[in-house]
């Protein structure tokens, strides 16, 4: 069945500060035909004035025209297709020395141009409609205004695309095949499973021609041509597909980064509902338009939330082996202590995602970094809240330090008999520390016959605890 979708937009900062309206779209939809998820993104800037419409336009066309393709292409083209992957024209005459004569290929070309037709059908009907405004014009430099009124001798607009240029990012998945397309900068990323665990590559080709502030678009001459695309079959369906346009890529930097990004989004959708998803995306979203990348931002997620769940704690499992790996090379290089800030900030990370395991060791040890601020801000709230899950999983140091903390009244309310739970607990878990607690209690109380019991239990032991010897003696 076709995966679900979301999506989340934001204007960047620097837009809000320049009173400029967002460039980025995006649209995520799911029905019973297929999954789409579109992703476009407006140049911005004087020469491209209007490319927010733009970027409207071309969500609107790729929506329109995907459908078309879908309803229209012979299913049993794509049912058994291997995965795919193919380049702009050049790339591809380049590497083949000669061009493809493919059906399928000439299926995809078909359905680029219908994108680029009625793209520009819109923006042409909107230039019409709309003149050149007096705010527009106090904004943009009389040569783009020029550029944007010239025709031709029959009086037709011939310098307007450029006024609503943008980028386009598509993913579609239908019940028995899927494909992605490209023109232009941004990131599309899919997710899949294996024996090695999980894996994430960019499934269409990059374009050399993006680099930088330069990237291709959907208002160039030669657009049918630098289109990018992969297709597969229904053995090959992903697992996830992200689309993104490039103010998140410029917010995260290294593409592992990005992937360790998304590996958090699948987690909470495996965990949530999509609307909680959906809202905590675009508090993200809305967070790094402030300490990343000022761009608009915009991410689609298509998922199969069916295959991700049994994957939960192989998701997990990958971002602990990235931590790991940074902890590796700050090991290699030498130049970190392990006191180093960085250390150990890497290592409490790298412990806070490991107790999402659920392991009693793993909350001890987070416990233990709370209440000591090791790599973390100190607090005694959050140590206490992770040594009560370690106690209630029945690891005994946690139960004794719980004992501790009931008896001290230490972070809680003094309570004998919660400390006097948790020391029992403890010591039934053969706690050594927790028996020699209980054995002195019993003993102050005249109880010696119980007093005894616990007293051997930590004398008993192989390396007996001494004091209990001593008392076992003494009694």
């Amino acid at each position: 069945m076709p995966m679900e979708a979301i999506q989340s937009s934001c204007t960047g900062e620097s837009h809000i500060a320049a009173g400029k309206p967002r460039q980025d779209r995006s649209r995520a939809e799911s029905t019973e035909l297929f999954t789409i998820g579109v992703v476009c993104d407006g140049h911005g800037g004087e020469r491209y004035f209007r490319s927010d419409l733009g970027a409207r336009a071309a969500s609107a066309a790729a929506r329109k025209c995907a459908e078309e393709f879908v309803r229209n292409a012979d299913e049993s083209l794509f049912r058994d297709a291997p995965f795919t992957q193919l380049g702009t024209a050049a790339a591809e005459a380049e590497k083949k020395k000669s061009g493809r004569s493919d059906v399928r290929d000439a299926l995809f070309r078909q359905l680029f141009a219908s994108i680029i037709f009625d793209w520009r059908e819109h923006v042409v009907s909107h230039a019409k409609a709309n003149p050149v405004s007096d705010k527009e014009r106090g904004k943009v430099p009389q040569e783009h205004i020029e550029a944007f009124e010239k025709t031709d001798g029959d009086g037709n607009r011939t310098g307007i695309e450029k006024t609503y240029g943008c980028t386009l990012i598509c993913f579609v998945q239908t019940k028995s095949y899927w494909f992605a397309f490209h023109i232009g900068d941004g990131k599309c990323i899919s997710f899949s499973s294996g024996k090695d665990g999980l894996s994430w590559e960019e499934p269409v080709p990059e374009d050399k021609e993006c680099f930088l502030n330069t990237t291709t678009s959907i208002c160039d001459t030669n657009a049918i041509n630098e289109f990018r695309y992969c297709y597969g079959g229904r053995n090959t369906f992903p697992l996830a597909v992200f689309l993104a346009s490039d103010g998140i890529d410029d917010s995260f930097g290294e593409d592992s980064n990005l992937a360790n990004f998304y590996v958090q989004i699948l987690k909470k959708i495996v965990r949530s509902s999509p609307d909680e998803v959906k809202s905590e995306l675009d508090s993200t979203l809305r967070e790094l338009g402030v300490h990343g990348s000022k761009d608009d931002k915009s991410v689609v997620c298509c998922f199969d939330k069916d295959r991700l769940k049994p994957l939960e704690n192989g998701l997990v499992r990958w971002q602990c082996e990235n931590v790991q790996k940074a902890i590796d090379e700050l090991k290699k290089g030498g130049s970190e202590s392990p006191d180093s800030p960085e250390r150990k900030k890497l290592e409490f990370k790298l412990t806070k995602l490991r107790s999402e395991l659920e392991d009693p060791s793993d909350y001890l040890k987070l416990a233990r970094l709370y209440e000591n601020g090791t790599g973390v801000s100190q607090n005694d709230s959050e140590a206490l809240e992770w040594y009560r899950k370690a106690a209630e999983k029945g690891n005994a140091e946690a139960q004794l330090e719980l004992g501790k903390r009931y008896f001290e009244g230490r972070g809680v309310s003094t309570n004998e008999d919660e400390a006097v739970k948790w020391y029992t607990k403890a010591a039934e878990n053969g706690n050594t520390d927790a028996q020699l607690v209980l054995g002195d209690r019993y003993f102050v109380e005249q109880k010696y016959s119980t007093a005894a019991e616990w007293y051997r239990k930590a004398a008993d032991k192989d390396n007996g605890n001494v004091r209990a010897q001593y008392q076992l003696g003494l009694m």
